[in-house]
């Protein structure tokens, strides 16, 4: 195969590969992709498979690193990431049809399921989940601990899970994180801030000291320092802490729409950003406020376990 060989960048080999579908070549039937596939499939790449990894060789790309482009688009859009892991599928159904692969590697790529629509929890629940996540946080594996200590900054932040995972460790100030790449401003109530500390803690642990750039990152088998734990992967590890009593994503909502049922929904929107400039005194004590209402329901939810 002259025209493609084993060193093709992964932006190469899209290109090529949507060339030939535009022409019928390679199709099984002989057919030419329509031209509403060939524009979504152009869009869905141009949107969710950034500069850097198009650069990378389509070779050296494993089932994490597609997962994970599959996790960004899921925060994005579900319906993105449904489109986005059918096109990667075709691509890699062509790379094995020409012989650049032995077989497809997305067949066990996974659509993630924690961007289910949010719930709507009640005081019981968001009490439950939140004395589970606290728990798990400090027992089980390292994938496991990192996954909950992942979801309770989500909710102590009211930040979404999504944008949590993809927290970069010099983004980090001593009350929360400064998004370097939107100038988006967080504040971390104090009681969130020792669960950033131990999940630099459990990083170390799992890449070294200093071998990760990121506050949660990939860990156990097959781990990468260079990317986050997965949407998936904090999905799984977190339904086992919490099994059907909530979803990783719930108690983030759960909190913003309580502010806004009470009529700050302008509080709401600022804490969610992306919104730049320094959090102020109400947001904070926005923020300190819903922390301790979640301690109380813990407090409440624990006296009851032992009646």
């Amino acid at each position: 195969m002259s025209e493609l060989n084993v060193d093709r960048r992964f932006g190469q080999v899209i290109n090529y590969y949507l060339d030939l579908a535009a022409s019928g070549a390679h199709s099984p039937t002989g057919e030419p992709r329509t031209e509403k596939y060939l524009r979504t499939s152009r869009g869905l790449a141009d949107s969710h498979i950034p500069g850097d990894v198009r650069q990378e060789r389509f070779l050296g790309l494993d089932l994490q690193r597609l997962q994970h482009l599959l996790d960004e688009a899921a925060v994005r859009s579900e319906k993105a990431a449904v489109g986005l892991r059918r096109f990667l599928h075709d691509l890699d159904t062509f790379a094995a049809h020409i012989g650049l692969l032995p077989e497809p590697r997305t067949k066990e790529l996974r659509l993630p399921g924690a961007w289910r629509r949010e719930r709507l929890l009640d005081d019981r629940a968001l009490g439950m989940a939140w004395t589970a996540l606290i728990r798990c946080s400090d027992a089980g594996t390292l994938p496991s601990r990192i996954s909950c200590l992942a979801t309770l900054v989500s909710a102590a932040t009211l930040q979404p899970i999504g944008s949590v995972l993809d927290l970069r460790r010099d983004w980090l100030t001593p009350v929360g994180w400064t998004r370097h790449d939107t100038g988006h401003q967080v504040y971390a109530p104090a009681l969130a801030r020792p669960w950033l500390e131990l999940a630099l803690d459990k990083g170390d642990r799992a890449h070294g000291e200093g071998g990760t750039l990121l506050v949660f990152p990939s860990a156990g088998k097959g781990a990468q320092p260079d990317l986050p734990i997965s949407l998936e992967t904090v999905h799984d590890m977190c339904k086992l802490a919490l099994d059907d009593v909530a979803k990783p994503q719930d108690l983030a909502f759960t909190g913003l729409q309580r502010l806004r049922e009470s009529g700050a929904g302008v509080f709401a929107d600022r804490i969610a950003g992306p919104c730049a400039g320094a959090p102020d005194a109400a947001h904070v004590a926005i923020l300190d406020a819903w922390t301790g209402q979640l301690e109380e329901l813990r407090k409440s939810s624990e006296a009851k376990r032992w009646r």
